[in-house]
């Protein structure tokens, strides 16, 4: 073979050395070198000879080879950090000495995306590009892997979105791949369109193992991409794992369905909403889409654990479990014709006749579980309920008071008072080892667990715990006891792994109640409850089910302010001119705050953006006022003026936990207070800093309680 007539974008042999190639119609004259990347016809480990680049990133740069030994055309991707690496005599990379370390920890990541990668073979899976080499030259490494002529997912999608059937097809061999390294305790940490190669014959193949880590390890995340990756990869401390790997797949199945990027997980976090595909036209089953917004829940408890799960799901197949009976039965009836019967029947109707609910719809109209077997446990959608008593609807499970403060009581709530609040509302997802009959239930405003931690005896308190029992108290299961035609609602007995119920104290049913375990009695109707979905009823706003960060959009009334570190202390409009010359917002130390200290209310009104941003109003105005918060930049304190459009008089509200939030300016800034060497506030104004400067000390954290 004359190297010198090599092709640089095929890597063939040309008949002339010169002009265009016949068999891809590239000329090797209209190369332009760039700085930085080794020119065509450099040859590697003794055994490679490279043509063009293909493509250069912050962390290496692909050529397509000639592997001259084998004779077959191969991909080789070279270690070379764009921000710290200099090419030296036109092949080796040198480094400065302080980036030497640096450089090694790279290298070892890149090493192990070869070793990671050379796990697979073409018959273990076909979804993954293969690894054929790796070797050490210039001062760098260099991966050797089979040579792919396609063009990325992201590009494709570019010229027209998927169907909901398209997207599956592509992303069958991607998830499969990804489910053969979870085996290997691997996590691929970069599922992304960009990383996905679609063939010729339309077949995926998963590209960039170059984030990969070893599930456990504790080396920290590089890299990340907006939109794809998910809280936990984007986070200090953040626990990684399959989990994180379903989240990237199915924002990447967003993608292709939707042709939008999904919103950042930290934007969601903030308050930012995602939008279900079917909003944005995309046709697909409801059970899958389901499916595809479990994966993408923000919290990582609350997706699908493995790719396997998230598969079958986006598949609408049955669990395994439910086969399982369903083959065990068909063999003790014997013979294929009656297993067939069986099939049939089962599908049909005995395990498959679970109505899914349109969130959408009012709750009144739709019967959430209709099954055909009482005193079993059912399967249940996870989403927001009303947990409302079949003896008394206008009773319903709730959190007592408070704020949702770790060990407040589960009581009976009067819903017509309480006007349906986020007290009464509870998210309801799949318990840890994702056991598709037991869930958790967390309050909705706190997403703390609903559980009796300290005692799993009868009688006992329901609270709501940050941390679960682990006494079998803090798993339920939903069990069926009926259909109420003229209610049209499902009856429950909640039971959980203890084996007994959730039922209200002595059976009494009036407000106030508190919530106890009970003995399980399937006939007593005062354990029984009706689920009512409420995530999108027509007559009330979505219910948000609150996460660090999130921003807080339902506020709008008068409202104390009550720091988050002790509750004695207040905010309050300070009048006296021997403290300050215009009324400013001071700490005060109350014994009580009543409904007459008018001085200590506040209305939030919220902007037209409904971002979590508000004005705040003291209710304490002289006749004649209208005037609101605002923060003074020249002092750094908050002061109390007339109305304007300055951009100072809005303030957003964030929710840190337990019901504490952060009031924060515009500028990002969180208002707080000073205390002094006694450790009172009393006097001192409220000011604004950085959160990160007063995170920790506990006094930028605010209760915002509701006057009644």
């Amino acid at each position: 073979m004359d190297f010198k007539k090599i092709c640089f974008n095929c890597m063939k042999e040309k008949p002339v050395e010169k002009g265009f190639c016949p068999f891809c119609g590239y000329k090797n004259e209209d190369y332009v070198q760039v700085n930085n990347q080794l020119p065509p016809l450099t040859p590697l480990n003794g055994k490679y000879l490279l043509g063009r680049a293909l493509g250069a990133g912050g962390f290496g740069i692909t050529y397509i080879a000639l592997d001259t030994h084998l004779q077959v055309v191969v991909a080789i991707k070279e270690l070379f950090l764009k921000k710290i690496s200099v090419r030296e005599n036109g092949t080796t990379i040198s480094v400065n000495p302080k980036d030497k370390a640096c450089f090694a920890d790279n290298k070892k990541r890149f090493l192990q995306e070869a070793r990671v990668l050379a796990m697979f073979n073409e018959k273990d899976n076909e979804g993954v590009v293969l690894v054929k080499d790796h070797f050490e030259e210039n001062d760098t490494a260099y991966i050797v892997m089979e040579y792919l002529n396609g063009e990325n997912l992201k590009n494709k999608v570019k010229n027209g979105k998927l169907s909901f059937e398209q997207a599956k097809k592509l992303m069958e061999p991607v998830c499969h791949a990804l489910t053969k390294i979870h085996q290997f305790g691997v996590v691929h940490l970069d599922v992304s369109p960009d990383n996905i190669m679609i063939l010729e014959n339309n077949r995926a193949k998963l590209l960039d193992f170059g984030g990969a880590k070893i599930i456990g390890a504790q080396d920290d995340v590089v890299a990340f991409k907006r939109g794809y990756a998910p809280i936990e990869q984007r986070i200090e401390n953040g626990k990684v794992g399959q989990w994180t790997d379903v989240y990237a797949t199915a924002a990447t199945m967003y993608f292709c369905l939707t042709g939008k990027k999904p919103v950042d997980a930290m934007e969601r976090r903030a308050g930012a909403e995602l939008e279900r595909p079917s909003k944005l036209g995309v046709k697909m089953p409801p059970k899958a889409e389901m499916a595809l917004m479990r994966a993408l829940e923000l919290e990582p408890e609350r997706r699908f654990r493995t790719m396997d799960e998230f598969w079958n799901a986006i598949n609408c197949k049955q669990p395994k479990s439910k086969a399982k009976i369903v083959i065990i039965l068909a063999s003790i009836l014997g013979g294929l014709a009656i297993l067939s019967f069986v099939l049939l029947l089962v599908l049909g109707g005995i395990f498959g006749a679970i109505s899914e609910l349109d969130p959408d719809k009012d709750a009144t109209e739709d019967v959430i579980i209709e099954a055909p077997k009482e005193g079993e446990p059912k399967e249940l959608t996870p989403g927001t309920y009303v947990f409302e008593s079949i003896n008394n609807t206008d009773l319903v499970l709730s959190v007592d008071s408070g704020f949702g403060d770790n060990g407040t009581v589960v009581v009976l709530s009067d819903k017509n008072a309480l006007s349906l609040t986020n007290h009464t509302k509870f998210f309801v997802t799949h318990g840890e080892d994702e056991d598709e009959e037991n869930y958790f239930i967390r309050a909705a405003h706190t997403n703390s667990i609903i559980q009796s931690k300290d005692s799993k005896e009868l009688g006992a308190n329901l609270k709501q715990h940050t941390q679960m029992a682990d006494n079998g108290t803090q798993k339920w299961f939903f069990v069926y006891c009926g259909h109420d035609k003229e209610a049209n609602l499902d009856k429950f007995i909640i039971r959980n792994e203890a084996g007994s119920v959730l039922a209200p104290k002595d059976g009494k049913l009036e407000a106030g109640t508190q919530l106890v375990l009970a003995e399980y009695d399937i006939d007593d109707d005062t354990q029984k409850w009706y689920l009512r979905w409420s995530s999108k009823n027509k007559d009330e706003s979505n219910v948000i089910v609150y996460n660090e960060g999130s921003s807080v959009r339902d506020l709008n009334g008068v409202y104390n302010i009550t720091s988050g570190k002790g509750n004695k202390t207040s905010i309050s409009v300070c009048r006296d001119e021997a403290y300050y010359t215009e009324p400013t917002l001071v700490t005060f130390y109350a014994e009580w705050i009543t409904a007459n200290d008018v001085s200590f209310q506040y209305e939030f009104v919220p902007t037209e953006k409904n971002d979590g941003t508000y004005k705040i109003y003291p209710k304490d105005q002289l006749e004649g006022e209208r005037k609101c918060l605002e923060y003074n930049p020249e002092t750094n304190q908050v002061v109390v003026r007339e109305d304007t459009n300055n951009n100072n008089q809005i303030f957003k509200v964030e929710y840190v936990a337990y019901n504490v939030c952060t009031i924060k300016t515009a500028d990002g800034l969180a208002i707080c207070y000073d205390t002094g060497d006694n450790g009172s506030a009393e006097g001192r104004p409220v000011t604004a800093k950085a959160y990160a400067s007063i995170k920790e000390s506990g006094v930028g954290g605010w209760f915002i309680n509701l006057q009644k």
